[in-house]
């Protein structure tokens, strides 16, 4: 089908398959409103990718990624309003690249860009590998009863073993908290010996050694000993009104009665 058909048919071909839908959930008394709701999202959806597929103006081409995301969201929702399937959305997140990669694909296309259609297309066969690789995984392993059924037993035992090794430890710490405070701190007395040593002082110079002086040092000594005998021994000056002491030298009394005299 080339791109012209689609937007010629497009429109039409999805408002038919609403109305296949919508008849069928009729027949087998579905509730139909609460599965239509999703085409609120998918025909705005739709209208941006009429207009960016009819047009040549850039601004207008532009539209193909807001177009292409809203409809892909609006398509996922249906799937999954019918289906009940709605843990679908742990891997079904992938198909946004896929919606991007192609919108850029269809820009790169229209606007004679290759490096657009390149990543385009890049990003699109990307996104389809990493939808089927989590689709294997969580629809095959993850949401499988096996494999729910082992992690909910192995869980269960992670979370008490973890809970009964936290209280006893809990428990233990309070003990020895208790513990701590009611053992009364041991006093040490002093005894005899230990009061002795503590009182009795120690000596801690060291004797030091007599030596006898060299004959330089007696000498010196000999010669400060004539200096001192050589000094002569001060005598007593006769003083008006006192007794004398020794004798003095007369020319000196004579200057002294002399200096006494002017005085008066």
């Amino acid at each position: 089908m080339t791109l012209k058909r689609i937007r010629q048919y497009g429109l039409p071909v999805t408002l038919m398959i609403a109305g296949i839908v919508m008849f069928i959930a009729q027949l087998n008394n579905y509730d139909w409103l609460g599965v239509i709701w999703p085409f609120f999202i998918i025909l705005p959806g739709l209208s941006m990718l009429y207009l960016a597929l009819n047009s040549k103006r850039d601004s207008m081409i532009r539209l193909i990624f807001p177009g292409l995301i809203v409809t892909g969201t609006g398509v996922l929702l249906l799937y999954q309003a019918i289906t009940e399937h709605w843990h679908s959305w742990t891997y079904a997140w992938a198909l946004y690249a896929v919606f991007f990669g192609m919108g850029l694909y269809y820009q790169g296309r229209q606007l004679d860009n290759k490096a657009d259609r390149r990543m385009g297309r890049n990003l699109t066969l990307g996104g389809f590998g990493v939808f089927a690789l989590l689709w294997m995984l969580f629809e095959g392993v993850i949401f499988s009863g096996t494999f729910t059924g082992a992690i909910g037993y192995s869980l269960a035992g992670v979370l008490f073993g973890s809970g009964l090794i936290w209280g006893g430890y809990k428990l233990w710490h309070a003990r020895q908290e208790a513990r701590r405070v009611i053992e009364p701190v041991p006093i040490v007395e002093p005894t005899e010996d230990s009061t002795a040593k503590r009182i009795q002082p120690t000596n801690t110079t060291t004797p030091q050694t007599k030596t006898s002086p060299t004959p330089a040092e007696t000498d010196e000594l000999e010669e400060a000993f004539q200096v001192l005998q050589d000094i002569k021994e001060p005598k007593a000056i006769l003083i008006e009104g006192t007794e004398p002491k020794a004798d003095i030298d007369p020319e000196l009394q004579k200057k002294i009665d002399a200096a006494l005299s002017e005085d008066e």
